[in-house]
């Protein structure tokens, strides 16, 4: 559980918070984080709180981002057939097995480096420099 008296685990979600506030550039670090968090201690389901909706509750964004309710922002993504997170022996490592993103009210296929799969299939989006 995240508390000041589990610090911890307070240090491991406050990695994840800055990587939660710089979502613009996240790369494979962020895989990597999760993991690291949860070697740290702790469960799946915690690391998967820890990149969504814990830092959006401590930054007060809870209301529109963080998890998916009606009438908030929609970004998520969409992992591989037979992906389970929370099932996977093999940690976070199936966070790496991203089948779609959702972003900006469209879906982008990240295998094919970011393009269009719908509404405008094929169209590319512009990339920024990862970890410039």
């Amino acid at each position: 559980m995240l508390t000041a008296n589990n610090p911890v685990c307070f240090s491991l979600v406050s990695q994840l918070l800055r990587l939660f506030l710089t979502h613009g550039i996240v790369g494979l670090n962020y895989h990597a984080e999760m993991q690291f968090t949860l070697q740290g201690g702790l469960s799946k389901y915690e690391v998967l709180k820890a990149a969504t909706i814990w830092p959006a509750q401590t930054l007060g964004l809870h209301e529109a981002v963080g998890s998916l309710s009606e009438g908030k922002m929609a970004e998520f993504v969409v992992f591989q057939p037979g992906v389970d997170l929370l099932r996977d022996e093999g940690g976070m490592q199936g966070t790496r097995e991203i089948r779609y993103v959702s972003k900006g009210g469209k879906i982008w296929n990240p295998k094919m480096g970011m393009e269009e799969a719908w509404p405008e299939k094929g169209k590319r989006k512009t990339m920024p420099d990862m970890n410039p």
